[in-house]
């Protein structure tokens, strides 16, 4: 994947999104600050319903986000299928297969090992951006007296 390249459109739909997921996680945050996770009380439950919606909700969008991004930025075709289902068929699974996938990009396509890496830096620098944006939002709204 190029990003400013074949890659552009997924990388721009990657930050179009951040946006909502942002939102909701600010949401979360000011809800949360009503919150006394110490003791149980039903009486609060919209709330506590309403920050559990929240949070789930920014959880799942991030998530989402991330990996229709980094399936956009993995979809290069590499030619190593037929190594990867011969490391399958021999009962390598999880880290052992990721660790042989890494492997044999960066032996057969060190480009595209390189983009991926940047690629993965580019999505937790986003992250971190929309994380410490949503807090921020979250703390001026809290001390101009939002509740």
């Amino acid at each position: 994947m190029h990003l400013l390249g074949s890659g552009r459109s997924a990388f721009l739909e990657f930050l179009r999104n951040l946006t909502p997921a942002t939102l909701v996680t600010g949401i979360a945050i000011v809800l949360w600050s009503g919150l006394d996770f110490r003791r149980i009380d039903l009486s609060n439950w919209q709330v506590t319903l309403a920050f559990y919606g929240c949070a789930s909700t920014a959880i799942l969008a991030f998530f989402a986000n991330i990996s229709a991004f980094l399936d956009a930025a993995f979809s290069v075709p590499l030619g190593l299928d037929r190594a990867i289902r011969r490391l399958r068929r021999r009962g390598h699974s999880g880290g052992v297969l990721l660790h042989a996938y890494l492997v044999l990009i960066w032996r057969a396509k060190p480009v595209v090992f390189l983009e991926a890496v940047i690629a993965i830096l580019i999505v937790y620098a986003c992250l971190m951006v929309g994380a410490l944006s949503a807090l921020s939002a979250a703390a001026t709204g809290l001390r101009n007296g939002l509740r």
